[in-house]
C-alpha cells in the first residue's frame, strides 16, 4: 500500500490580525521538524512552499475588512492549491499565519469534497462580519465568510455563494464570543460547543456529539485548527494566550478521535507565533497534534527520551568524541 500523500502549504501572513510574529508560523513548524516527523510516520510528503503573501492595499482603503484585496489575492492562492491536492487524492495541510487563511483552504476543499465537513477549533468563533467587527480585522470574519455572509471579494472565492451550510461546521473550544458573533451562531443554528461545554460534560461527550452530528451528513472533513484553542501552559506561542483552553489531554482525545475516523481530508494549523513560543513547545505541540488528525502518533519528549538513553548506553570515548 503506497503512503498517504501529504502536500504542505505555508501560508506566511498576518494581514488579517496585523501582529508582529504570526507571518513567521509556518516556519517555525517546518524548523521544528514537521517533514521529518511525517517522513518518519511513513507519509509521502511534498512542500509546495509559501503561498506569496503581498500587500496590495492600504488599511484605510476598507477599515471595517483591513487589508481586503491583499487577503482576496492570497485566500484565491491557497484555495487554488488546496483544491488541486484533493483533486489528486492528497491531503492538503495548511500552516499558518493568522486563521483568515483558512477561508482560501476551506473554499478550496469544498471545491472538491461538495459535502465536506468542517471541525473549527478556536477560541474564537471568528464569525463577525464588516458590519460587526470590533477591529476590521479579517481572521476574525472566516466563519461567516464561509457561510456566505461577508465581502463579495472572500464569499466568491472559486464560485459565488456560501462554501458550507450551517449544520455542516462545528465550532469547539470557544471561550471568547462576541455579542454580534453569538447572534449569527444562534440565528443559523451552528452546533457550538465551549469551554464551558466541555467542562461541564467532559471532552469526550462533547466529541461524540460532535461526530454524531457531523458525520451523519458529511463526506470528509476539514479540520481548522487554530492554536489559541489551547491552554497557554500547551502553547504559549499564538497571538492571543488562552488561561482556559484546551488542556494537551483534552487536544490530544479530540485529535486522535478525529484522526480515527479516517475522514479527515484537509487540516489548517493556524495562528503560530513563535515570536511568544517558549522553547518550541507550541510548534511541538502542533506537530504532534497534525499527526493524530492524520491517524498517527508522535510525541517529542518521548523521542528526545530515547535519544538520550542511546546516548547514555554509548562508551564515554565515543561520547567524548563526537563532543557529549
Amino acid at each position: 500500500m503506497s503512503a498517504t500523500g501529504i502536500d504542505l502549504i505555508g501560508v506566511p501572513s498576518d494581514l488579517g490580525v496585523r501582529e508582529l510574529g504570526v507571518s513567521l508560523g509556518p516556519t517555525a513548524l517546518r524548523l521544528a521538524g514537521l517533514t521529518d516527523v511525517l517522513e518518519l510516520l511513513g507519509f509521502d510528503v511534498r512542500d509546495l512552499g509559501d503561498v506569496p503573501v503581498r500587500i496590495l492595499d492600504d488599511p484605510q482603503d476598507t477599515p471595517h475588512a483591513i487589508h481586503l484585496r491583499s487577503i482576496e489575492h492570497y485566500s484565491r492562492e491557497i484555495a487554488i492549491k488546496v483544491s488541486e491536492s484533493l483533486a489528486q487524492g492528497r491531503v492538503p495541510v495548511c500552516l499558518g499565519g493568522d486563521h483568515s487563511m483558512a477561508i482560501g483552504s476551506v473554499s478550496g476543499a469544498t471545491n472538491v469534497r461538495k459535502d465536506l465537513g468542517v471541525v473549527w477549533i478556536d477560541a474564537h468563533p471568528d464569525a463577525n462580519t464588516p458590519e460587526t467587527t470590533l477591529t476590521g480585522n479579517i481572521h476574525g470574519m472566516p466563519v461567516a465568510v464561509l457561510l456566505g455572509d461577508g465581502p463579495a471579494e472572500l464569499t466568491d472565492i472559486l464560485g459565488p455563494g456560501p462554501k458550507i451550510r450551517p449544520e455542516t461546521i462545528c465550532l469547539l473550544g470557544v471561550r471568547d464570543i462576541d455579542p454580534a458573533e453569538r447572534g449569527l451562531v444562534e440565528r443559523m443554528g451552528i452546533a457550538t460547543y465551549t469551554m464551558y461545554d466541555i467542562d461541564s460534560r467532559g471532552i469526550r461527550a462533547v466529541t461524540d456529539d460532535m461526530l454524531d452530528r457531523l458525520l451523519a451528513k458529511t463526506e470528509g472533513l476539514h479540520v481548522s485548527l487554530d492554536l489559541d484553542a489551547l491552554t497557554k501552559s500547551v502553547a504559549p506561542g499564538v497571538g492571543i494566550q488562552n488561561s482556559a483552553g484546551l488542556t494537551l489531554r483534552e487536544a490530544y482525545y479530540l485529535c486522535k478521535r478525529l484522526g480515527e475516523t479516517g475522514q479527515v481530508v484537509a487540516i489548517d494549523v493556524a495562528d503560530m507565533n513563535p515570536v511568544n513560543d517558549i522553547d518550541n513547545r507550541t510548534a511541538h505541540t502542533g506537530i504532534e497534534l497534525l499527526s493524530l488528525l492524520l491517524g498517527k502518533e508522535f510525541n517529542f519528549d518521548y523521542r528526545g527520551y530515547l535519544a538520550r538513553q542511546r546516548d547514555a548506553a554509548r562508551p564515554p570515548t565515543a561520547r567524548a568524541e563526537n563532543g557529549s
